[in-house]
């Protein structure tokens, strides 16, 4: 994944990004990797698809996610997030935000995500995890 890249077309950036789980991160000059792509058109093609498919993604994850019932939006965020750790081996739980941001993310009230996810837990679907490190956990 690649991040900032308002600082390569030499724009503020328009959001804070918190990593909510452990994260790798490398920081490169702009400059060197605009230079090393220009030398490598393949790469800097691959750069563009990566680009593109992130932005459908995106668009297609905010029409999914903001429509339907308040139930039907929390469990479209569970799939997501589910299909999203399926790709880390090893892992037996998946991250839940905070009902705070996942009302935001959902266009809810943080009462209504929380209404919403207290049945899914007491059904066993979720359950608690290190609030301040991690959120609540699903089983994978």
């Amino acid at each position: 994944m690649l991040l900032g890249v308002e600082s390569w077309l030499g724009q503020a950036h328009g959001y804070d990004l918190v990593s909510c789980t452990s994260a790798q991160v490398s920081r490169l000059r702009c400059r060197d990797v605009e230079d090393n792509l220009l030398q490598q058109p393949e790469r800097y093609r691959r750069l563009l698809r990566h680009w593109h498919q992130s932005l459908s993604d995106s668009q297609a994850w905010s029409a999914e996610l903001l429509r339907g019932s308040a139930r039907q939006r929390i469990l479209q965020l569970l799939l997501w997030l589910v299909a999203l750790s399926a790709a880390r081996a090893g892992q037996h739980s998946v991250w839940l935000p905070r009902r705070e941001d996942m009302g935001a993310m959902l266009g809810l009230a943080e009462e209504t995500a929380s209404r919403q996810i207290s049945p899914l837990c007491r059904e066993g679907l979720c359950t608690p995890g290190d609030h301040e490190a991690q959120g609540w956990m699903l089983p994978a």
